[in-house]
């Protein structure tokens, strides 16, 4: 599964991988970094800390480009 997202003020196109896809819902969904990375473990074979770094980095750049709120 792959996605792509769209910033209504600059106009520029994001793409997902499946795992960013993952992320993208479950943040949706509420979930906070902590439950993300348990959700992410249970679909992938990643370690915890490996995990929630990834997932924080993730919501930074998000974060950053104005695509998701802090």
């Amino acid at each position: 599964m792959q996605a792509a997202l769209l910033h209504l003020d600059t106009k520029r196109y994001y793409s997902l991988n499946e795992s960013g896809c993952l992320i993208w819902q479950l943040l949706a969904r509420g979930l906070d970094v902590a439950a993300i990375a348990t959700e992410l473990q249970r679909e992938y074979e990643i370690t915890d800390g490996a995990c929630r770094e990834q997932v924080a980095a993730f919501l930074a750049v998000l974060e950053a480009e104005g695509l998701a709120a802090p």
